[in-house]
């Protein structure tokens, strides 16, 4: 994929091309960390959060949650 470096007041900006723009770590914003490595610029972006499940789920009460729901008996290959 090739982009361009473009000059953006005193400094240089690249142009993060569409298939890379549309990872999360390069939305609109992002902090990434620059270095030089090999010879080659080298963009890594910096915050990207893990979370663990017990994160995720800490926000949700009894009144958000939904019953389970019968569909019937097994078939095919879903039967054990």
């Amino acid at each position: 994929m090739k982009t361009r470096i473009q000059r953006l007041g005193e400094g240089l900006a690249l142009l993060i091309p569409p298939e890379a723009a549309s990872q999360p770590a390069f939305a609109d914003n992002a902090e990434v960390e620059v270095t030089f490595e090999h010879g080659m610029l080298v963009a890594r972006p910096i915050g990207l959060r893990r979370y663990t499940v017990e994160e995720l789920l800490e926000g949700v009460t009894e009144d958000q949650l939904h019953p389970e729901t019968n569909t019937g008996p097994s078939v095919g290959n879903e039967a054990w």
